[in-house]
């Protein structure tokens, strides 16, 4: 069921139907400017035109397609944008990089009684970030382990199950009782489990990949944890206080100790790998397919400066994500997930993503879109 005169973008589910509130091409109610973590646009949050468009809706015989398109009001994109009309980006490309979700993503969020609505606080997802992943292609989501723990969160994640994404969770170390009984009883929602740990648990991986196969039939991978920056081999080793996981693209990148537990692993046993944000993603890549002819995830972390300052060159991360994404094409057996979606504008390494904090796309989302086009 398709609807309008909401003024913004909603999905929900009722037993075997889908409703969608379709995006307006006048003006956005208001209010659901409460729905991101930043200030209200443009006449508080009304002239929000990045979310004005329409949906074109390809209907089969056995399903339906979305194919959201922005009409920014004028049907132009800003300057600094790939000077492209949006209608010409419809299309869904046939190959995408998945999206690793590092903020909530499956809860609703409480506005205010005000308004329209002066008797009760309503709720809302932020379905924002469905238009964008219907937008973009992506169809491949990375999220906590935890996000199964939680009712209403597992209950969104089968909503979008149902909309054709496939979900990777990770954990970290031996899964316990309450984990295997949650992987029991919703392993049937996810496709990959990423299985991490610390150097001093190498001697539990072996233990961790039993336990978890006893309860999932899907794809699992291994990973070490790792500092977030790696140090220069003539400056010996320090301390970091952040953390990040997954195999270094160099081809050192495997120490000794955890060839030992892989090669004691069944073969179908994936691993993950990292591009770091100071590697040249192309290059690394090339690097991470030559290691290992197992199955590999690879988490694509974009650039980063430092902990206090943030990165906002959008025309380096164009070209980040554009050669990362030609790179993974020509990789076999392997899954690539960006990392940072949306900006993170606060906290430690701050830093733009392919969306900003209204979830509105950023020049490098239809710089990626046009890559995988062909355009």
């Amino acid at each position: 069921v398709f609807s309008a005169h909401v003024h913004n973008v909603f999905v929900g589910f009722h037993e075997n139907t889908i409703f969608y509130s379709v995006p307006s091409m006048a003006f956005v109610r208001p209010e659901y400017a409460e729905l991101a973590t930043v200030g209200p646009g443009d006449e508080y949050g009304r002239n929000d035109t990045a979310k004005l468009g329409f949906y074109l809706v390809r209907v089969y015989a056995d399903r339906h397609e979305v194919l959201p398109v922005r009409t920014y009001g004028a049907g132009k994109l800003a300057a600094g944008f790939p000077q492209v009309e949006p209608y010409q980006l419809v299309d869904r490309p046939t190959k995408m990089l998945g999206v690793t979700l590092r903020r909530g993503w499956g809860r609703r969020v409480e506005l205010a009684a005000d308004g329209l609505d002066e008797f009760t606080r309503k709720e809302a997802y932020r379905d924002w970030l469905l238009w964008a992943l219907w937008e973009l292609g992506v169809t491949g989501l990375r999220v906590p382990f935890a996000d199964l723990t939680y009712a209403d969160v597992r209950q969104r994640l089968a909503d979008f199950v149902r909309l054709g994404f496939m979900f990777t969770v990770y954990s970290l170390g031996v899964p316990d009782a309450a984990t295997m009984a949650t992987m029991g009883a919703n392993g049937r929602l996810l496709q990959n489990w990423e299985l991490i740990f610390p150097e001093h648990a190498l001697a539990q991986v072996k233990e961790a990949v039993k336990r978890a196969r006893a309860v999932f039939s899907g794809q699992l991978f291994v990973a070490p944890v790792v500092p977030i920056k790696e140090d220069e081999e003539e400056h010996g080793r320090s301390f970091q206080h952040f953390a990040a996981h997954g195999f270094s693209g160099r081809r050192a990148g495997i120490n000794e100790s955890w060839q030992a537990v892989i090669d004691s692993l069944p073969t179908d046993i994936g691993l993950t790998f990292r591009v770091s944000p100071w590697d040249e993603p192309a290059a690394t890549l090339h690097e991470i397919d030559q290691q290992s002819n197992r199955a590999k995830l690879i988490n694509l972390q974009l650039p980063r400066l430092d902990e206090g300052v943030r990165f906002n060159d959008d025309h380096k991360l164009q070209s980040f994500i554009v050669d990362a994404y030609h790179a993974g094409r020509t990789m076999a057996n392997t899954i690539i997930f960006i990392d940072t979606f949306v900006d993170s504008d606060r906290g430690y390494y701050p830093r733009n993503g392919l969306l900003d904090r209204r979830f509105n796309p950023r020049p490098a989302f239809y710089a990626l879109k046009r890559a995988a086009l062909g355009k």
